[in-house]
């Protein structure tokens, strides 16, 4: 099964994917300023910017129960060309 976000720009045709799902990677790091993975999530939420369809927002909730000391949080991301790069809005909201 292959997990993440994904995102076309040329109406469906093809499909890009904008997050590092790694199923059975506890760690969920991505170093390079996208999303985490996707497989321990417990919601992920996706909006566009009605005003400039480039624009996009992703709220990740976790919930991971693999370590007791893991600080559930959630993560705000956004991205200015389709979702190609992401920031973030700050280390844990």
């Amino acid at each position: 099964c292959d997990t993440g976000v994904i995102f076309s720009v040329d109406g469906a045709a093809t499909w890009n994917k904008i997050t590092k799902a790694t199923l059975g990677d506890p760690t969920n790091t991505a170093g390079d300023g996208s999303p985490p993975d996707t497989d321990d999530l417990d919601e992920i939420s996706i909006a566009f910017d009605p005003q400039d369809v480039r624009r996009v927002y992703v709220l990740r909730l976790t919930n991971s129960t693999w370590n007791a000391s893991f600080d559930p949080r959630a993560f705000l991301y956004w991205s200015n060309d389709y979702g190609a790069a992401w920031f973030s809005f700050g280390v844990g909201i």
